[in-house]
C-alpha cells in the first residue's frame, strides 16, 4: 500500500532526433516547414559542432521524464553507442537520402555495414528508414518500404502534398537550394 502514489506505464517518445539536441534554440520556428528545415540544413552545415554532450544531456533529459524508449530518427550513427551506454531503450532508424540512387542495394548495404560495426547495447536496435517521399527516390524508396520496423516522415505539410503531386512549390526550392533536386524525379 503506497499512498498518494501513481503507478503508470514508462513513456514511450517514438519519434526524436537526438543527434540534433545541439541545435535546442538556435532554429527558430518557421513560417512553414520548408523555411524552418531549410534553416535547420544551413545550421547544420555550417557547423562543426561535436553532438556528443548534447545527446547525452538528451538521452538523460528524457530518462528523468519517464522515457524508457525512444524511436531515434538519425542520419548518422552517433547515437548508437550513447543510447548503449545509457539506460534508455532504442530503435535508432538510420534515415536514407537521395534522389540521385541508381543502386539502393548498394547504399543500404554500406548503411548496414555502418551500424553493424557500432558496438551496442542488448536494448539498442537499428533500422534503415527512408527519410520521406520527397527527399528519396523512388527505387530506395521501394527498397526500405520492406524494412521492420519502418520510420517516414510522411504527410508533414500542404507543401509536401503540393511537390509530391506536382513537383513544385516550397520544397522543390529547398532540394535545389541543399544541390539535391535532379529533374528526373517522377
Amino acid at each position: 500500500d503506497v499512498p498518494n502514489v501513481a503507478i503508470v506505464p514508462a513513456l514511450v517518445n517514438a519519434h526524436v532526433h537526438l543527434e540534433l539536441s545541439w541545435m535546442r534554440g538556435l532554429v527558430p520556428p518557421g513560417d512553414s516547414m520548408p523555411a524552418w528545415a531549410s534553416a535547420l540544413i544551413a545550421l547544420r552545415r555550417s557547423s562543426t559542432t561535436d553532438p556528443g554532450s548534447a545527446i547525452v544531456e538528451a538521452i538523460a533529459e528524457a530518462r528523468a521524464a519517464g522515457t524508457t524508449l525512444v524511436g531515434d530518427v538519425a542520419n548518422t550513427t552517433d547515437t548508437i553507442g550513447r543510447l548503449s551506454e545509457s539506460a534508455l531503450s532504442a530503435v535508432v532508424f538510420r534515415e536514407l537520402l537521395g534522389f540521385r540512387v541508381d543502386d539502393p542495394a548498394t547504399v543500404i548495404a554500406q548503411a548496414d555495414r555502418q551500424a553493424a560495426s557500432i558496438e551496442r547495447s542488448a536494448t539498442v536496435r537499428t533500422a534503415l528508414a527512408p527519410h520521406a517521399p520527397y527527399s528519396v527516390s523512388p527505387a530506395l524508396l521501394r527498397a526500405l518500404s520492406t524494412q521492420q520496423p519502418l520510420s517516414i516522415h510522411l504527410g508533414e505539410s500542404s507543401a509536401e502534398l503540393e511537390f509530391l503531386r506536382t513537383g513544385t512549390g516550397p520544397w522543390r526550392g529547398v532540394l535545389e537550394a541543399v544541390g539535391a533536386w535532379t529533374p528526373s524525379w517522377p
